[in-house]
């Protein structure tokens, strides 16, 4: 038999095997839309999109404000979205941002269910850990002890992997580290914008091995890089030679703190995340907003150069002296945010 043949006929026998699951699946798919439709119904629910019946509306891009703004005009400042059994509020005016997230805040104060991002960062990952008690470990170490972790910072204020794990050699963009650092954040980015995983809008398909092959590995590349970084640390301790950083403190109070092994790897690597990437991209957008703006920028160096001088670093005590420089900032971040959902 010639190998097109045999893998015609391997072809269809997985086909005919694969007839009866797909057909239960799209039967279970079809069972939840029809209940997702009775629950919005009762529940009243701002208008949106109607979208695809199954999967709902089409996956949000890389700038979702144009959508946004644009459906707006058509629904009003609060519509809704869905992606799958799964729903997503949006609002785009400050007057009901305000109503909904400031007044009703005590119900916002969770992030909603990523099972994508979950399984990625195995609960263990801050962007998309919910309320509860792995959340308030992981804040006792810093707010317990918040001075000793802002001198960590003032110290090695040129590197984040040097306030992170004591690194004292040169660390530059193009390192290793660094490039797995952005590949892990890229992955979780993508990872929590609703409707990029199926598993997001029906998460019982997270139970469907191959579905969630690819986002188990991510969770494994993170677990080998953070675990990595913090063994070179132990490494140094054995030779006193580290230097003060956030995982010696880590690891000199894990027991107190009650961290195990891969949650103070995953806590050290927020950090070092958050300070590779998160601060890079707005540091960016601001020497944008600066080119864009001339005026501006010149007005902000002239009244940084009247405060605060050319001698020493700017500091919370200047604050109010800051008008320009705190609204720039300000404007930054409404102008390019960087976005975590809320529950």
């Amino acid at each position: 038999m010639s190998t097109c043949a045999l893998a015609l006929k391997l072809t269809g026998a997985l086909s005919s095997n694969l007839i009866g699951p797909l057909l239960l699946l799209l039967v279970a798919l079809a069972l939840i839309r029809y209940a997702v439709v009775l629950r919005s119904r009762k529940q009243r629910l701002p208008p949106g999109p109607s979208g695809h019946c199954l999967f709902g509306n089409t996956p949000l891009d890389a700038y979702p404000h144009r959508d946004f703004t644009r459906l707006a005009k058509t629904y009003g400042p609060v519509f809704m979205l869905r992606f799958g059994s799964r729903r997503l509020a949006v609002i785009t005016s400050v007057e009901s941002a305000v109503n909904i997230m400031a007044k009703q805040s005590h119900n916002l104060a969770d992030r909603p269910q990523s099972v994508a991002a979950g399984l990625i960062g195995g609960g263990l990952r801050l962007v998309s850990m919910h309320v509860g008690d792995r959340l308030r470990k992981y804040r006792t170490p810093i707010l317990d002890d918040p001075d000793r972790f802002i001198d960590h910072a003032k110290h090695y204020a040129a590197s984040f992997i040097g306030i992170t794990y004591g690194k004292t050699t040169p660390t530059t963009y193009p390192d290793l580290e660094v490039k797995q650092i952005q590949t892990s954040m890229e992955r979780i980015a993508y990872a929590i914008r609703p409707g990029a995983y199926l598993v997001d809008s029906y998460p019982f398909l997270k139970y469907i091995p191959w579905l969630t092959m690819e986002l188990k590995r991510y969770h494994q590349d993170d677990m080998a890089l953070f675990h990595s970084q913090v063994q070179h640390v132990k490494e140094r301790m054995m030779k006193n030679e580290v230097a003060s950083c956030f995982t010696l403190s880590l690891l000199e109070r894990q027991e107190e703190s009650g961290l195990n092994d891969d949650e103070l790897a995953y806590l050290a690597g927020a950090l070092f995340s958050g300070g590779t990437v998160t601060t890079a991209a707005e540091l960016s957008i601001v020497i944008m907003a600066a080119a864009h703006h001339p005026h501006s920028q010149a007005r902000v160096q002239a009244q940084l150069d009247e405060v605060v001088g050319c001698d020493r670093l700017p500091s919370f005590a200047d604050q109010s002296k800051l008008s320009e420089v705190c609204a720039f900032i300000q404007e930054v971040y409404r102008w390019r945010p960087l976005q975590v959902p809320k529950s």
